[in-house]
């Protein structure tokens, strides 16, 4: 099992590499020739969300099958990748928007009305 684990990462590499020089070149260290030019990160390791989501995918398996191992149970173990989180504040910022559209309002929406919990009671 650890030597198909290790096998499995060993598979996403350069997806690690690439994810790594992201963080060395435009994060950790400020490196000129990338700050200086944008899309030369991009250009020299290029990622993508495919890329993140399967490396994630990768470790969420491997996660699970240790804690399932480890502890005789099956834990739901789920990692999310930016993608989701660029989503759910796409849908938040619009939401913003939305509330504080006074033409929108004078038409009836009623953004109060969309603050309530479904469920009962304000959130």
């Amino acid at each position: 099992m650890i030597d198909e684990h290790k096998n499995r990462l060993g598979a996403e590499q350069n997806v690690i590499d690439r994810i790594k020089a992201h963080r060395n070149k435009a994060i950790a260290h400020f490196d000129s020739a990338y700050f200086n030019d944008l899309k030369a990160l991009d250009k020299r390791y290029p990622l993508t969300y495919a890329d993140i989501n399967r490396l994630m995918d990768v470790v969420s398996d491997i996660l699970r099958k240790h804690h399932s191992c480890l502890f005789n149970a099956d834990p739901r173990v789920e990692i999310l990748s930016t993608e989701n989180t660029n989503k759910v504040l796409s849908y938040a910022r619009a939401f913003q928007r939305a509330r504080k559209d006074r033409a929108l309002i004078r038409k009836g929406f009623m953004p109060v009305a969309y603050m309530q919990d479904e469920y009962g009671g304000n959130r």
